[in-house]
């Protein structure tokens, strides 16, 4: 498999008037740039979170393997009953 590079990523704050014409640069329709706008509104505004209730966050790592192995045994298997 193939070895990902590992590089450091900086958040940078961005004011709130740019945001949706930026979204559309990265290629977002329209629509779509004031969906994520309005979502990003919202969960600033404290109305709705990442999981309500929840004040335990995690975070880690998954290999690629860890995602793809169950997806890939389960096409095999669908396509040899297909083929049976």
């Amino acid at each position: 498999m193939r070895q990902t590079r590992v590089r450091d990523i900086a958040a940078r704050e961005l004011p709130r008037e740019p945001w949706t014409p930026a979204l559309k640069l990265a290629g977002l329709s329209d629509a779509h740039a004031r969906l994520i706008t309005d979502l990003y509104d919202v969960h600033n505004a404290g109305k709705i979170d990442v999981e309500f209730g929840q004040p335990e966050r995690r975070s880690g790592t998954t290999e690629l393997m860890e995602v793809f192995a169950p997806l890939v045994a389960k096409l095999r298997g669908a396509r040899q009953v297909a083929s049976g």
